[in-house]
């Protein structure tokens, strides 16, 4: 949700709700002409659409943007209140290019430089909220003293609103980080009106009536691209997520043709550890040199993008994390064996202690971090040689000298078919 002014000759604001529907097409759904931006007045209006909805509980609603308003805010806490009466949590979030703005305007000059820059980690590279609070804590004490109240109750104190680690659960949180389709839909309003100056010259019903016909206008229609015809079960994907592949594949292929090495190591899953991947969970640039290079793309492989999409649109990244998007096709028949998930499993475990382990150290001295990776290296090294370097047959040998018979294996590692806590421990994890 946004608004805008400057379209009816009365200066009354203009708000819009826009959704995103199956396809990763955004909709403007209401719209609201108000002579204030109050959030009492924010919470009725956001209340109407509840109630058009079918009311609290009815709708799917799970996640809400604006900008960093306060009577926005104000309006969005008040109107979903979740638990409170009987409706599904509706988390908050800010977007986040108006956060940076609002860091700009507040924390400018040499004596804010670095506090600054602290916020602006948070805001666009800390994943974990450990590492988030440190970078809050160090512009706290790096800004001089007048700002730091307005640090720790619009920072701090709103931290989940506006960090980056706060998306780091959600696909669909990573894809939306700004609310830059309404300020799009905003621009489009204006534009077909031949300029703002018209649009300050229309009556109240003469800006919803334009704001209805340019809403008319808004046709989207899932179409095949011509790439399809090389990649064919690429037409299994819906139009906008054709788009976003064929841009990597763009990417990928002009990174090749300069020269370019891939700058992540291919996994055995085609997996990759970049934004895009883990924003999608489908083929990034990296990849897609690989591709280029190799052609390492299967069958195998585009069926499991295409499964993604096979019952759901974009609604697919809501319910899941990006730790393990596609669990489903894991048990389909043909699917890769739990086991192998389970390793994985433990490997991206020892990464993101690594990757938190890193985080904890960024504030010591180049040295000191460098000790302290040193040492962690070692005792990883220990923990983990004799299993590099026991081989699978000496591994099975010396199972069975234990007594443990393959089918006893099988049971005490919870076998493909133990369905008791394996999948739910991927999902409670996640």
């Amino acid at each position: 949700m946004d608004s805008t002014h400057h379209t009816n000759h009365l200066k009354w604001h203009l708000f819009t709700v826009m959704v995103r529907d199956e396809v990763g097409m955004w909709i403007p759904c209401a719209h609201m002409l108000s002579q204030f931006e109050d959030g009492d007045i924010i919470r009725e209006f956001l209340h109407v659409l509840k109630a058009w909805a079918g009311g609290a509980g009815a709708g799917r609603l799970r996640y809400f943007i604006t900008d960093d308003s306060a009577a926005e805010q104000r309006g969005v806490r008040d109107a979903f209140q979740g638990l409170k009466e009987g409706a599904t949590e509706v988390s908050h979030f800010l977007c986040r290019k108006h956060s940076e703005e609002s860091l700009k305007r507040n924390l400018k000059g040499p004596q804010c430089k670095q506090a600054f820059q602290h916020l602006y980690s948070a805001l666009y590279y800390r994943q974990t909220s450990m590492g988030c609070e440190q970078s809050i804590e160090a512009a706290m004490r790096a800004a001089p003293e007048h700002k730091k109240k307005y640090i720790q109750t619009e920072w701090w104190d709103k931290r989940n609103l506006w960090a980056y680690y706060a998306r780091q659960h959600s696909c669909l949180l990573l894809q939306c980080m700004t609310t830059n389709a309404v300020e799009s839909w905003h621009h489009s309003i204006k534009t077909h009106a031949e300029g703002k100056a018209q649009m300050t010259q229309f009556s109240l019903s003469g800006a919803a009536s334009h704001v209805l016909k340019i809403g008319g206008e808004w046709q989207y229609r899932a179409t095949c691209l011509p790439e399809c015809a090389e990649f064919p079960l690429l037409k299994k994907l819906p139009e906008p997520i054709q788009r976003l592949i064929i841009e990597q594949k763009k990417k990928g292929e002009s990174a090749t043709n300069e020269g370019e090495q891939p700058k992540h190591e291919l996994g055995e899953e085609l997996v990759c550890n970049c934004l895009f991947y883990r924003q999608y969970q489908l083929p990034c640039s990296h990849l897609w040199q690989y591709q280029t290079m190799c052609g390492v793309f299967t069958s195998h492989h585009w069926e499991k993008w295409a499964y993604l999409f096979e019952d759901s649109g974009y609604e697919v990244y809501e319910a899941t994390t990006k730790t393990y998007l596609v669990k489903e096709i894991y048990d389909a028949i043909g699917g890769p064996s739990r086991q192998m998930l389970q390793v994985r499993e433990v490997l991206e475990e020892i990464k993101a202690r690594f990757y938190a382990f890193e985080e904890f150290t960024s504030q010591m001295d180049h040295q000191a971090r460098r000790r302290c990776g040193i040492m962690w290296l070692r005792y990883l090294q220990r923990l983990t040689d004799p299993i590099r370097r026991l081989g699978a047959e000496q591994a099975l040998a010396e199972l069975r000298s234990e007594g443990h018979k393959p089918e006893d294996l099988e049971l005490a590692s919870g076998g493909e078919g133990d369905d008791s806590d394996d999948g739910d421990r991927s999902e409670d994890e996640g």
